[in-house]
Protein backbone atom coordinates (compact mmCIF):
# COMPACT_ATOMS: atom_id res chain seq x y z
CA UNK A 1 0.00 0.00 0.00
CA UNK A 2 1.16 3.56 -0.71
CA UNK A 3 1.30 6.19 2.06
CA UNK A 4 -2.00 7.63 0.84
CA UNK A 5 -3.63 4.22 1.44
CA UNK A 6 -2.30 3.83 4.98
CA UNK A 7 -2.13 6.02 8.06
CA UNK A 8 1.54 6.75 7.28
CA UNK A 9 0.21 9.90 5.63
CA UNK A 10 -1.04 11.13 9.05
CA UNK A 11 2.07 10.19 11.04
CA UNK A 12 2.82 8.30 14.27
CA UNK A 13 1.03 10.62 16.79
CA UNK A 14 -2.22 10.31 14.81
CA UNK A 15 -2.06 6.52 14.89
CA UNK A 16 -1.34 6.50 18.64
CA UNK A 17 -4.41 8.67 19.21
CA UNK A 18 -6.48 6.42 16.95
CA UNK A 19 -5.51 3.39 19.03
CA UNK A 20 -6.33 5.30 22.22
CA UNK A 21 -9.83 5.89 20.80
CA UNK A 22 -10.25 2.18 20.13
CA UNK A 23 -9.27 1.48 23.74
CA UNK A 24 -11.64 4.00 25.29
CA UNK A 25 -14.69 4.33 22.99
CA UNK A 26 -16.77 1.24 22.43
CA UNK A 27 -19.04 3.26 20.15
CA UNK A 28 -16.10 4.20 17.89
CA UNK A 29 -14.85 0.60 17.88
CA UNK A 30 -18.27 -0.63 16.77
CA UNK A 31 -18.56 2.02 14.02
CA UNK A 32 -15.15 1.18 12.55
CA UNK A 33 -15.21 -2.58 13.06
CA UNK A 34 -15.98 -3.44 9.43
CA UNK A 35 -14.05 -0.64 7.72
CA UNK A 36 -10.87 -0.18 9.77
CA UNK A 37 -8.35 -2.87 8.89
CA UNK A 38 -4.98 -3.88 10.27
CA UNK A 39 -3.10 -3.05 7.05
CA UNK A 40 -3.97 0.66 7.33
CA UNK A 41 -1.40 0.97 10.15
CA UNK A 42 2.20 1.45 9.00
CA UNK A 43 3.91 -0.07 12.04
CA UNK A 44 3.97 -3.67 13.22
CA UNK A 45 3.43 -2.77 16.89
CA UNK A 46 0.37 -0.69 15.89
CA UNK A 47 -1.00 -3.65 13.97
CA UNK A 48 -0.34 -5.95 16.92
CA UNK A 49 -2.34 -3.77 19.35
CA UNK A 50 -5.13 -3.33 16.80
CA UNK A 51 -5.33 -7.10 16.34
CA UNK A 52 -5.55 -7.72 20.12
CA UNK A 53 -8.37 -5.17 20.47
CA UNK A 54 -10.41 -6.57 17.58
CA UNK A 55 -9.95 -10.23 18.55
CA UNK A 56 -11.03 -9.45 22.09
CA UNK A 57 -14.09 -7.53 20.88
CA UNK A 58 -15.09 -10.36 18.52
CA UNK A 59 -15.06 -12.78 21.47
CA UNK A 60 -16.37 -10.68 24.38
CA UNK A 61 -18.09 -7.73 22.63
CA UNK A 62 -16.25 -5.22 24.75
CA UNK A 63 -13.01 -3.21 24.95
CA UNK A 64 -10.07 -5.07 26.55
CA UNK A 65 -8.84 -3.75 29.89
CA UNK A 66 -5.25 -2.76 30.49
CA UNK A 67 -4.67 -6.06 32.31
CA UNK A 68 -5.89 -8.04 29.29
CA UNK A 69 -3.67 -6.04 26.93
CA UNK A 70 -0.59 -6.61 29.10
CA UNK A 71 -1.25 -10.37 29.21
CA UNK A 72 -1.83 -10.57 25.45
CA UNK A 73 1.36 -8.64 24.73
CA UNK A 74 3.28 -11.08 26.95
CA UNK A 75 2.17 -13.88 24.59
CA UNK A 76 4.12 -12.36 21.68
CA UNK A 77 7.00 -14.78 21.01
CA UNK A 78 9.39 -12.39 19.29
CA UNK A 79 11.14 -10.54 22.13
CA UNK A 80 11.97 -7.47 20.05
CA UNK A 81 8.36 -7.26 18.87
CA UNK A 82 7.15 -7.74 22.45
CA UNK A 83 9.28 -4.83 23.73
CA UNK A 84 8.26 -2.62 20.81
CA UNK A 85 4.55 -3.32 21.38
CA UNK A 86 4.90 -2.68 25.13
CA UNK A 87 6.50 0.70 24.49
CA UNK A 88 3.84 1.59 21.92
CA UNK A 89 1.07 0.61 24.33
CA UNK A 90 2.51 2.97 26.96
CA UNK A 91 2.54 5.77 24.39
CA UNK A 92 -1.07 5.03 23.43
CA UNK A 93 -2.26 5.55 27.01
CA UNK A 94 -0.59 8.97 27.19
CA UNK A 95 -3.00 10.24 24.51
CA UNK A 96 -6.38 9.27 25.95
CA UNK A 97 -7.05 12.81 27.26
CA UNK A 98 -5.88 14.68 24.16
CA UNK A 99 -8.22 17.46 23.06
CA UNK A 100 -8.11 16.63 19.33
CA UNK A 101 -9.48 13.08 19.54
CA UNK A 102 -12.74 14.17 17.94
CA UNK A 103 -10.75 15.35 14.91
CA UNK A 104 -8.86 12.03 14.80
CA UNK A 105 -12.17 10.16 14.91
CA UNK A 106 -13.65 12.17 12.02
CA UNK A 107 -10.50 11.86 9.88
CA UNK A 108 -10.33 8.11 10.50
CA UNK A 109 -13.95 7.60 9.46
CA UNK A 110 -13.43 9.74 6.35
CA UNK A 111 -10.26 7.84 5.40
CA UNK A 112 -11.83 4.40 5.93
CA UNK A 113 -14.98 5.34 4.04
CA UNK A 114 -12.94 6.64 1.08
CA UNK A 115 -10.96 3.39 1.01
CA UNK A 116 -14.19 1.41 1.08
CA UNK A 117 -15.61 3.41 -1.85
CA UNK A 118 -12.33 3.12 -3.79
CA UNK A 119 -12.30 -0.67 -3.33
CA UNK A 120 -15.96 -0.87 -4.39
CA UNK A 121 -15.18 1.00 -7.61
CA UNK A 122 -12.23 -1.30 -8.39
CA UNK A 123 -14.35 -4.42 -7.76
CA UNK A 124 -17.12 -2.98 -9.94
CA UNK A 125 -14.93 -3.08 -13.07
CA UNK A 126 -15.24 -6.86 -13.46
CA UNK A 127 -18.93 -6.76 -12.58
CA UNK A 128 -19.47 -4.06 -15.21
CA UNK A 129 -17.96 -6.31 -17.87
CA UNK A 130 -20.33 -9.06 -16.74
CA UNK A 131 -23.30 -6.68 -16.85
CA UNK A 132 -24.06 -7.42 -13.20
CA UNK A 133 -25.47 -4.01 -12.33
CA UNK A 134 -27.37 -5.21 -9.24
CA UNK A 135 -24.14 -6.38 -7.66
CA UNK A 136 -22.47 -3.06 -8.50
CA UNK A 137 -25.31 -1.15 -6.85
CA UNK A 138 -25.06 -3.36 -3.77
CA UNK A 139 -21.31 -2.75 -3.51
CA UNK A 140 -21.65 1.03 -3.83
CA UNK A 141 -24.58 1.21 -1.40
CA UNK A 142 -22.64 -0.78 1.19
CA UNK A 143 -19.61 1.51 0.74
CA UNK A 144 -21.74 4.65 1.13
CA UNK A 145 -23.13 3.62 4.54
CA UNK A 146 -19.74 2.41 5.81
CA UNK A 147 -18.90 3.87 9.20
CA UNK A 148 -22.42 5.02 10.00
CA UNK A 149 -24.08 4.05 13.28
CA UNK A 150 -25.25 0.45 13.14
CA UNK A 151 -27.98 0.89 15.73
CA UNK A 152 -31.12 1.94 13.82
CA UNK A 153 -33.35 1.77 16.90
CA UNK A 154 -35.66 -0.62 18.73
CA UNK A 155 -37.91 -2.74 16.52
CA UNK A 156 -41.00 -2.56 18.71
CA UNK A 157 -42.90 -5.37 16.94
CA UNK A 158 -40.03 -7.75 17.60
CA UNK A 159 -38.57 -6.42 20.83
CA UNK A 160 -41.50 -5.03 22.84
CA UNK A 161 -40.79 -7.59 25.57
CA UNK A 162 -37.96 -5.36 26.82
CA UNK A 163 -40.66 -3.61 28.87
CA UNK A 164 -40.62 -6.63 31.20
CA UNK A 165 -36.91 -6.28 31.94
CA UNK A 166 -36.70 -3.66 34.68
CA UNK A 167 -32.95 -4.23 34.95
CA UNK A 168 -32.41 -2.57 31.57
CA UNK A 169 -32.75 0.89 33.09
CA UNK A 170 -30.11 0.05 35.70
CA UNK A 171 -31.39 2.70 38.08
CA UNK A 172 -29.16 3.83 40.96
CA UNK A 173 -31.23 4.43 44.10
CA UNK A 174 -31.22 7.57 46.22
CA UNK A 175 -31.30 7.40 50.06
CA UNK A 176 -34.98 8.42 50.02
CA UNK A 177 -37.70 5.87 49.32
CA UNK A 178 -40.12 8.64 48.32
CA UNK A 179 -37.81 9.80 45.52
CA UNK A 180 -37.12 6.22 44.41
CA UNK A 181 -40.86 5.50 44.18
CA UNK A 182 -41.45 8.63 42.10
CA UNK A 183 -38.61 7.85 39.66
CA UNK A 184 -39.10 4.11 39.25
CA UNK A 185 -36.11 3.16 41.35
CA UNK A 186 -33.79 6.17 41.09
CA UNK A 187 -31.67 7.59 38.28
CA UNK A 188 -31.38 5.36 35.20
CA UNK A 189 -28.55 5.12 32.67
CA UNK A 190 -28.25 8.16 30.43
CA UNK A 191 -30.53 10.31 32.63
CA UNK A 192 -29.91 13.72 34.16
CA UNK A 193 -31.39 14.43 37.60
CA UNK A 194 -31.12 17.86 39.23
CA UNK A 195 -31.58 19.38 42.68
CA UNK A 196 -32.32 23.14 42.71
CA UNK A 197 -31.76 25.41 45.69
CA UNK A 198 -30.59 28.80 46.89
CA UNK A 199 -26.98 29.40 47.91
CA UNK A 200 -26.22 27.66 51.20
CA UNK A 201 -29.40 25.57 51.15
CA UNK A 202 -27.60 22.22 51.25
CA UNK A 203 -27.50 21.17 47.57
CA UNK A 204 -23.99 19.76 47.90
CA UNK A 205 -25.02 17.74 50.94
CA UNK A 206 -27.90 16.23 48.95
CA UNK A 207 -25.54 15.26 46.12
CA UNK A 208 -23.03 13.73 48.54
CA UNK A 209 -25.84 11.84 50.30
CA UNK A 210 -26.88 10.34 46.95
CA UNK A 211 -23.26 9.37 46.24
CA UNK A 212 -22.74 7.84 49.70
CA UNK A 213 -25.93 5.79 49.40
CA UNK A 214 -24.79 4.48 46.01
CA UNK A 215 -21.47 3.44 47.57
CA UNK A 216 -23.36 1.44 50.20
CA UNK A 217 -25.11 -0.39 47.36
CA UNK A 218 -21.72 -1.43 45.96
CA UNK A 219 -21.81 1.15 43.14
CA UNK A 220 -18.75 3.00 41.85
CA UNK A 221 -19.15 6.78 42.01
CA UNK A 222 -17.18 9.60 40.38
CA UNK A 223 -17.83 12.90 42.16
CA UNK A 224 -16.74 15.98 40.23
CA UNK A 225 -16.52 19.02 42.48
CA UNK A 226 -16.30 22.47 40.88
CA UNK A 227 -16.80 24.25 44.17
CA UNK A 228 -15.55 22.40 47.26
CA UNK A 229 -12.03 20.96 47.49
CA UNK A 230 -11.40 17.24 47.04
CA UNK A 231 -10.37 16.97 50.68
CA UNK A 232 -13.46 18.68 52.09
CA UNK A 233 -15.72 16.67 49.77
CA UNK A 234 -14.13 13.48 51.12
CA UNK A 235 -14.82 14.69 54.69
CA UNK A 236 -18.52 14.93 53.83
CA UNK A 237 -18.53 11.38 52.51
CA UNK A 238 -16.80 10.19 55.69
CA UNK A 239 -19.44 11.97 57.73
CA UNK A 240 -22.28 10.40 55.73
CA UNK A 241 -20.79 6.91 55.95
CA UNK A 242 -19.90 7.06 59.66
CA UNK A 243 -22.65 9.34 61.02
CA UNK A 244 -20.04 11.57 62.68
CA UNK A 245 -20.32 15.35 62.41
CA UNK A 246 -17.86 16.77 59.83
CA UNK A 247 -16.14 18.93 62.42
CA UNK A 248 -15.78 15.98 64.81
CA UNK A 249 -14.12 13.53 62.38
CA UNK A 250 -10.55 14.37 63.41
CA UNK A 251 -11.42 13.73 67.07
CA UNK A 252 -12.86 10.30 66.29
CA UNK A 253 -10.15 8.76 64.12
CA UNK A 254 -10.44 5.28 65.61
CA UNK A 255 -14.19 5.18 65.03
CA UNK A 256 -13.83 6.51 61.47
CA UNK A 257 -11.08 3.98 60.63
CA UNK A 258 -12.98 1.02 62.12
CA UNK A 259 -16.24 2.02 60.42
CA UNK A 260 -14.56 2.33 57.03
CA UNK A 261 -12.91 -1.06 57.52
CA UNK A 262 -16.27 -2.60 58.36
CA UNK A 263 -17.78 -1.11 55.20
CA UNK A 264 -15.01 -2.69 53.14
CA UNK A 265 -15.95 -6.08 54.62
CA UNK A 266 -18.02 -8.10 52.08
CA UNK A 267 -20.51 -9.01 54.83
CA UNK A 268 -21.05 -5.42 55.91
CA UNK A 269 -23.93 -4.38 53.64
CA UNK A 270 -26.08 -6.82 51.66
CA UNK A 271 -23.08 -9.12 51.24
CA UNK A 272 -21.48 -6.52 48.97
CA UNK A 273 -18.34 -4.51 49.45
CA UNK A 274 -18.72 -0.77 49.55
CA UNK A 275 -18.36 0.71 46.09
CA UNK A 276 -15.39 2.81 45.03
CA UNK A 277 -15.39 6.62 45.15
CA UNK A 278 -13.25 8.90 43.00
CA UNK A 279 -13.35 12.64 43.78
CA UNK A 280 -11.95 15.04 41.19
CA UNK A 281 -11.81 18.84 41.61
CA UNK A 282 -11.79 21.34 38.76
CA UNK A 283 -11.64 25.12 39.37
CA UNK A 284 -14.81 27.06 38.57
CA UNK A 285 -15.33 27.45 34.81
CA UNK A 286 -12.36 25.32 33.71
CA UNK A 287 -14.06 21.99 33.04
CA UNK A 288 -16.46 21.33 30.18
CA UNK A 289 -18.14 18.14 29.06
CA UNK A 290 -15.11 17.11 26.97
CA UNK A 291 -12.93 17.47 30.07
CA UNK A 292 -15.19 15.17 32.07
CA UNK A 293 -15.48 12.72 29.15
CA UNK A 294 -11.70 12.45 28.82
CA UNK A 295 -11.28 12.04 32.58
CA UNK A 296 -14.00 9.38 32.69
CA UNK A 297 -12.27 7.39 29.94
CA UNK A 298 -8.97 7.56 31.78
CA UNK A 299 -10.63 6.61 35.07
CA UNK A 300 -12.32 3.61 33.44
CA UNK A 301 -8.92 2.27 32.43
CA UNK A 302 -6.94 3.06 35.59
CA UNK A 303 -9.65 2.89 38.29
CA UNK A 304 -12.80 1.19 36.99
CA UNK A 305 -16.13 1.93 35.35
CA UNK A 306 -18.44 4.36 37.15
CA UNK A 307 -22.05 3.47 37.91
CA UNK A 308 -22.98 7.04 38.88
CA UNK A 309 -21.55 10.48 38.15
CA UNK A 310 -22.16 13.48 40.41
CA UNK A 311 -21.31 17.01 39.28
CA UNK A 312 -21.27 19.59 42.06
CA UNK A 313 -22.36 21.53 40.22
CA UNK A 314 -23.06 21.98 36.49
CA UNK A 315 -23.70 25.76 36.72
CA UNK A 316 -19.95 26.16 37.31
CA UNK A 317 -18.94 24.28 34.15
CA UNK A 318 -17.45 25.67 30.94
CA UNK A 319 -20.40 25.93 28.49
CA UNK A 320 -18.29 24.88 25.49
CA UNK A 321 -18.96 26.14 21.98
CA UNK A 322 -22.16 28.13 21.47
CA UNK A 323 -23.34 28.22 17.85
CA UNK A 324 -24.48 31.87 17.86
CA UNK A 325 -22.06 34.00 19.88
CA UNK A 326 -24.45 36.95 19.75
CA UNK A 327 -26.89 34.90 21.84
CA UNK A 328 -24.31 34.01 24.48
CA UNK A 329 -26.35 35.32 27.41
CA UNK A 330 -26.99 33.44 30.66
CA UNK A 331 -30.11 31.76 29.23
CA UNK A 332 -28.25 30.16 26.32
CA UNK A 333 -25.10 29.45 28.33
CA UNK A 334 -27.03 27.63 31.07
CA UNK A 335 -29.08 25.73 28.51
CA UNK A 336 -25.96 24.73 26.59
CA UNK A 337 -24.25 23.37 29.70
CA UNK A 338 -27.21 21.20 30.66
CA UNK A 339 -27.70 19.99 27.09
CA UNK A 340 -24.05 18.91 27.04
CA UNK A 341 -24.28 17.22 30.46
CA UNK A 342 -27.42 15.33 29.39
CA UNK A 343 -25.53 14.27 26.25
CA UNK A 344 -22.62 13.07 28.39
CA UNK A 345 -24.96 10.90 30.45
CA UNK A 346 -26.35 9.36 27.26
CA UNK A 347 -22.93 8.85 25.70
CA UNK A 348 -21.56 7.08 28.78
CA UNK A 349 -24.88 5.35 29.57
CA UNK A 350 -24.45 6.44 33.19
CA UNK A 351 -26.90 8.43 35.36
CA UNK A 352 -25.77 11.91 36.35
CA UNK A 353 -26.92 13.93 39.35
CA UNK A 354 -26.12 17.63 39.55
CA UNK A 355 -27.37 20.81 41.21
CA UNK A 356 -28.46 24.25 40.06
CA UNK A 357 -28.91 27.58 41.77
CA UNK A 358 -32.32 29.16 42.21
CA UNK A 359 -32.70 32.85 41.45
CA UNK A 360 -32.67 35.47 44.23
CA UNK A 361 -36.34 34.97 45.08
CA UNK A 362 -35.56 31.38 46.03
CA UNK A 363 -33.66 32.55 49.10
CA UNK A 364 -36.88 33.57 50.86
CA UNK A 365 -39.41 31.23 49.21
CA UNK A 366 -40.93 28.46 51.27
CA UNK A 367 -41.28 26.45 48.04
CA UNK A 368 -38.99 26.96 45.03
CA UNK A 369 -40.81 26.35 41.74
CA UNK A 370 -39.61 25.86 38.17
CA UNK A 371 -39.74 29.53 37.23
CA UNK A 372 -37.23 30.27 39.99
CA UNK A 373 -34.36 28.30 38.44
CA UNK A 374 -31.46 30.69 37.87
CA UNK A 375 -30.28 31.76 34.38
CA UNK A 376 -32.08 29.36 32.08
CA UNK A 377 -35.46 27.64 32.06
CA UNK A 378 -33.93 25.29 29.45
CA UNK A 379 -32.30 23.43 32.35
CA UNK A 380 -35.77 22.28 33.39
CA UNK A 381 -36.69 21.34 29.83
CA UNK A 382 -33.56 19.18 29.38
CA UNK A 383 -33.42 17.32 32.71
CA UNK A 384 -35.34 14.10 33.39
CA UNK A 385 -36.07 14.72 37.05
CA UNK A 386 -35.85 17.97 39.03
CA UNK A 387 -36.65 18.71 42.64
CA UNK A 388 -36.06 21.86 44.65
CA UNK A 389 -34.80 22.31 48.17
CA UNK A 390 -36.22 25.30 50.07
CA UNK A 391 -34.72 26.44 53.37
CA UNK A 392 -35.58 29.82 54.81
CA UNK A 393 -33.61 31.43 57.64
CA UNK A 394 -36.02 29.83 60.11
CA UNK A 395 -35.43 26.40 58.52
CA UNK A 396 -31.67 26.71 58.87
CA UNK A 397 -32.05 27.37 62.56
CA UNK A 398 -34.39 24.40 63.08
CA UNK A 399 -32.74 21.93 60.61
CA UNK A 400 -35.89 21.77 58.48
CA UNK A 401 -36.82 22.36 54.85
CA UNK A 402 -39.14 21.48 52.00
CA UNK A 403 -38.58 19.31 48.92
CA UNK A 404 -40.75 20.17 45.92
CA UNK A 405 -40.94 17.91 42.84
CA UNK A 406 -40.67 20.35 39.93
CA UNK A 407 -40.42 17.87 37.03
CA UNK A 408 -40.71 14.11 36.78
CA UNK A 409 -40.65 12.22 33.46
CA UNK A 410 -41.44 9.01 35.31
CA UNK A 411 -44.62 9.94 37.18
CA UNK A 412 -46.17 12.51 39.49
CA UNK A 413 -44.76 15.96 40.13
CA UNK A 414 -45.93 19.17 41.83
CA UNK A 415 -45.70 17.52 45.25
CA UNK A 416 -44.17 19.10 48.37
CA UNK A 417 -42.54 17.03 51.11
CA UNK A 418 -41.34 18.22 54.54
CA UNK A 419 -37.71 17.38 55.23
CA UNK A 420 -35.26 17.23 58.12
CA UNK A 421 -31.80 18.46 57.11
CA UNK A 422 -28.79 18.38 59.41
CA UNK A 423 -26.08 20.39 57.61
CA UNK A 424 -23.37 19.31 60.05
CA UNK A 425 -23.54 15.60 59.26
CA UNK A 426 -25.58 15.41 56.05
CA UNK A 427 -28.36 13.48 57.77
CA UNK A 428 -31.32 14.18 55.47
CA UNK A 429 -34.81 12.69 55.74
CA UNK A 430 -37.81 13.32 53.47
CA UNK A 431 -41.34 12.56 54.70
CA UNK A 432 -44.80 12.15 53.24
CA UNK A 433 -46.81 15.22 54.23
CA UNK A 434 -49.64 13.14 55.74
CA UNK A 435 -47.37 10.71 57.60
CA UNK A 436 -46.79 10.97 61.35
CA UNK A 437 -43.17 12.06 60.82
CA UNK A 438 -44.29 14.51 58.14
CA UNK A 439 -46.90 16.13 60.37
CA UNK A 440 -44.40 16.27 63.23
CA UNK A 441 -41.91 18.01 60.96
CA UNK A 442 -44.50 20.51 59.69
CA UNK A 443 -45.58 21.34 63.24
CA UNK A 444 -41.98 21.81 64.27
CA UNK A 445 -41.45 24.25 61.37
CA UNK A 446 -44.53 26.23 62.39
CA UNK A 447 -43.54 26.26 66.07
CA UNK A 448 -39.97 27.31 65.32
CA UNK A 449 -41.19 30.03 62.97
CA UNK A 450 -43.49 31.46 65.67
CA UNK A 451 -40.71 31.22 68.23
CA UNK A 452 -38.22 32.94 65.92
CA UNK A 453 -40.79 35.58 64.94
CA UNK A 454 -41.52 36.25 68.64
CA UNK A 455 -37.80 36.48 69.39
CA UNK A 456 -37.32 38.88 66.47
CA UNK A 457 -40.23 41.04 67.64
CA UNK A 458 -38.79 41.13 71.15
CA UNK A 459 -35.37 42.18 69.82
CA UNK A 460 -36.99 44.89 67.69
CA UNK A 461 -39.02 46.17 70.66
CA UNK A 462 -35.91 46.31 72.82
CA UNK A 463 -34.04 48.19 70.11
CA UNK A 464 -36.91 50.69 69.67
CA UNK A 465 -37.06 51.17 73.42
CA UNK A 466 -33.35 51.98 73.53
CA UNK A 467 -33.76 54.48 70.67
CA UNK A 468 -36.57 56.24 72.53
CA UNK A 469 -34.50 56.38 75.71
CA UNK A 470 -31.58 57.85 73.77
CA UNK A 471 -33.86 60.51 72.25
CA UNK A 472 -35.08 61.50 75.71
CA UNK A 473 -31.53 61.78 77.02
CA UNK A 474 -30.53 63.89 74.05
CA UNK A 475 -33.56 66.17 74.60
CA UNK A 476 -32.68 66.63 78.30
CA UNK A 477 -29.08 67.50 77.40
CA UNK A 478 -30.29 70.20 75.03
Amino acid sequence: MSSTETFAYYGRPFQLKLLSLLLTSKQFLERTKDILVEDFFDNESFRSIFSIVHNYYDTYHDIPTMEVLVLEVKKIKNEIMKLSTTDTLKDVYTHIEDKDLEYVEEETLKFCKNQKIKNAIVESVDLLEQGNYDAIKELIDEAMIAGTHTDIGLDFNQDYKVIYDSALRKAVETPWELINNLTGGGAGKGELHVVVGAAGSGKSWFLSAIGAHALKQGKNVIHYTLELSQEYSSMRYCSLLTGINVNELKYNRETVDSTMEELKNPQAIKDEKIGKLLIKHYPDGTAGVNTLLAHNKKAEILWGKADLIIIDYADNMDPGNIANKSLANSYHIGGNIYKNVRGLAGMLEIPIWTASQSNKSGETSEVIEGNQIADSYKKLMIADFVFSLSRTKDDKVSDTGRVFIIKNRFGRDGITYPAKIDASSGNIKIFEENSLNGQTQINQMRTNKKSIDASTRQSMNEMLKKIEERKKRDANIQ
